[in-house]
């Protein structure tokens, strides 16, 4: 049996917690709201200006669909928002979720 220096096997402990520790990710608290736009016949509609308002802190977010009529609005707080969507002179009703 071989003799570990104490010095060692600190070093030892060190590295492997500072690699688990790299390994290791925070969890996101925050959400990405994601939807696509469409007419009543089912046609995309890029371009259209979309947005999330907080009900309870009137918290404003924005977003503008792609060439395809999707929407991605990262990094919204937890909560319950009216969206919105406007596209060049059509605007829809809002809703809430």
């Amino acid at each position: 049996m071989r003799f570990i220096p104490h010095r060692a096997k600190r070093g030892a402990w060190l590295i492997a917690f500072l690699f688990a520790a790299i390994l290791c990710q925070a969890q996101e608290f925050r959400a990405t709201l994601t939807g696509q736009v469409s007419d009543p016949s089912g046609a995309v509609i890029p371009g259209t200006k979309i947005t999330a308002t907080n009900i309870d802190s009137g918290t404003i977010y924005t977003g503008v669909t792609t060439g395809k009529g999707v929407y991605y609005i990262n990094y919204v707080l937890p909560g319950v928002y009216t969206i919105t969507a406007e596209a060049k002179a059509l605007i829809w009703p809002s809703r809430t979720k």
